[in-house]
Parts: C-alpha cells; structure tokens; sequence
C-alpha cells in the first residue's frame, strides 16, 4: 500500500514538473513574440521618423533652394550680383527687390521641382505626394490608414478643392494686372527685413488675391503624404501656418 502511495506521489510529482516545462516554455514563447512584436514596432517607427525627417527636409531645402534662386534672378534684374558684391551693396539691394516677385518666384520654382523630387523618392521605392492646402486633426490622424488601404497617396480630399499639387496654376491680382502664379504662392510671403538684412519664406493664411482660393477648412499647410508599400507604413507631414524658413542672410 506505501509502495503505490509512493508511486503515485512519484507520478503526481513528475506530472507537476512537467506541467511547469509547458508553462515556461509558453510564457517565454509570449515574451519572445511579445519582444519580436516590440523590435518589429520599434523598427516601423524608425521607419517612419527616417521617411518623415527626409520628406520635410526635401521640402524646406525645395523652399530655400528656390527662394535663394530667386533672390539672386532679382538682384540681376536690377543690376547686383547677390553671389559676388559685398554685404553693403546686397543691404541696398535687397531694399529694391519685390516681395511679390519674390514669392511668385519661389512658387513657380517649386512647381518645377515637385515632379522631380517625387520621382526620387520613387527610386527609393517610397511614394510621396506635395501638396499645399488645408487639413484637419481628424485628417491629420486618419489619412494614412486611408492611404495603407488604398494603396496609395492621398491629400485630405481630393485634388482640386482643399488640397492642390505644388504646380496648379493660379491668377494673383496686382492692381490692375492678373499675373499667373501657382495656388501654394498664396500660401507663401517672402519678407524681406533690410535691417538685418534678410529674407525668409513664411507660411501664411491664404492670399485673397489669388484665384483659384484654397477652401479654409482645418489649418493652412504645405504637406507631404508618404507612403512606403513594401514596408505597410504611411504618414502626413506638415510645414504649418506661421513658420518662418530662413532664406537668406547677408555675410552668411
């Protein structure tokens, strides 16, 4: 009787240890996929910072670039060599030149490099889409689930209305003239400070002199919708209302 008492606490202890293998083993088989799950996160959101910091840089270098062309086609125009004459004359220099002008010109400038820079993306496999308008927090939040499951770029609402291309065609009124600009011109003022002296780009509320007008819904914005198919990640960047780009500065 003691003999199958002990054999039966014999099978009873072995059934426990057993027991405690599988319990173990399932909840280090948790914490591993739990870890995978992590690293797997982990990885996406570095993903997506990389492609939301190169995305936004590509778009404010775009801005500089242009704005600096820009300045040096309408020093020439007046007769300065921005690039070579010295920091004096540049100061008087700058205090003839346009804003209007200035910022017409960055416009169209980023109207010509939109293509190009999106098929550079492109090459990397990533699809990205400039665009300037207005959007939302909602939009803001669910655009690139809207994007993952159509499978491409999206704006807030479809072009034209609240969301136009970087190179849309615009009429600006000047006084009694209508000259062609592009509809993200209305969203840019180059101003110009001769005391400092400096130009910057800034983001404004919509120029009312430009047709056609940008539907105010939600906050002005120039944009970038990103998406990256292989790696089933999407985002929106924004350049927001009121941010001041650094153009350029005299001795700088």
């Amino acid at each position: 009787m003691d003999r199958d008492r002990k054999g039966f606490l014999s099978l009873i202890l072995v059934m426990a240890f057993v027991s405690s293998i599988f319990i173990l083993y399932a909840i280090y088989a948790s914490i591993s996929l739990r870890n995978d799950s992590v690293e797997s996160e982990m990885l996406k959101l570095t993903l997506y910072s990389t492609h939301e910091i190169e995305a936004k840089r590509a778009l404010l270098n775009m801005i500089v670039h242009e704005g600096r062309k820009a300045i040096i086609e309408e020093g020439t125009r007046i007769g300065i060599n921005v690039v070579f004459a010295n920091p004096a004359t540049v100061k008087e220099a700058l205090k003839e030149l346009s804003g209007d002008r200035l910022t017409a010109s960055i416009g169209t400038g980023l109207g010509r490099r939109e293509r190009a820079l999106e098929d550079m993306f492109a090459q990397e496999g990533i699809d990205v889409d400039f665009w300037c308008g207005t959007i939302t927090e909602e939009e803001r939040h669910s655009l690139p689930q809207q994007m993952l499951t159509a499978g491409r770029t999206l704006c807030p609402t479809p072009k034209p209305g609240r969301c136009f291309d970087l190179d849309t065609p615009a009429n600006r009124k000047e006084g009694d003239e209508m000259n062609t600009v592009t509809v993200c011109t209305g969203l840019l003022t180059a101003a110009i400070d001769p005391t400092t002296p400096s130009v910057k780009a800034k983001i404004t509320q919509f120029d009312s002199r430009v047709t056609p007008s940008i539907t105010p819904i939600g906050s002005y914005v120039f944009g970038v919708s990103i998406l990256d198919k292989k790696k089933n990640i999407a985002s929106v960047v924004t350049i927001p209302v009121d941010s001041n780009i650094e153009i350029y500065t005299v001795g700088s």
